[in-house]
């Protein structure tokens, strides 16, 4: 290791796990293991709430019940998809928390890879409107009022393939 400019040398303390469908890399520059164990553990919470491919998180209970019926959530993730609902409105054209049912057609990452044909791609297009989510705050509910619609937050979880 080179030091110049009269810095002093700082030992870092790297974890590293796998979660979200990534490898997340943790960086100290003092050991403390209490901070890593709570940062472990505030993600694993999150994956439980925002994950897109876990059956048992908020968001996927969302999901299975688009056109269905509004599902409750904790303030968390309310706050969260409404923030991202807004958004989208906001920024139409580069920006729609609701995209996933037009991405999952390429398959990629999914066990596949296919080109969808532009009816499969006009048909899951009706399913990303940001109008059709109905956000009730004072019951933290989401409801996907059509069938097929999907929140994906970006939190990717575990994948089976």
């Amino acid at each position: 290791m080179t030091i110049s400019n009269n810095q002093t040398a700082h030992k870092k303390y790297v974890s590293k796990f796998s979660m979200m469908g990534t490898i997340i890399s943790l960086t100290l520059f003092e050991q403390n293991e209490a901070v890593v164990n709570g940062v472990y553990d505030y993600l694993v919470t999150m994956d439980k709430v925002f994950s897109a491919n876990r059956s048992d998180s908020e968001l996927s209970k969302i999901n299975q019940n688009a056109g269905i019926k509004p599902v409750q959530v904790s303030q968390e993730c309310f706050e969260l998809i409404r923030d991202a609902i807004g958004y989208t409105k906001q920024f139409p054209e580069s920006f729609n928390v609701l995209i996933g049912p037009v991405v999952k057609l390429w398959k990629i990452g999914f066990g596949g890879k296919k080109v969808p044909t532009d009816e499969e791609i006009k048909n899951r297009l009706k399913l990303v409107e940001p109008d059709n989510v109905i956000l009730n705050p004072s019951q933290n509910s989401v409801f996907l009022q059509d069938t097929g619609m999907q929140l994906d937050l970006g939190v990717k979880g575990s994948l089976k393939m």
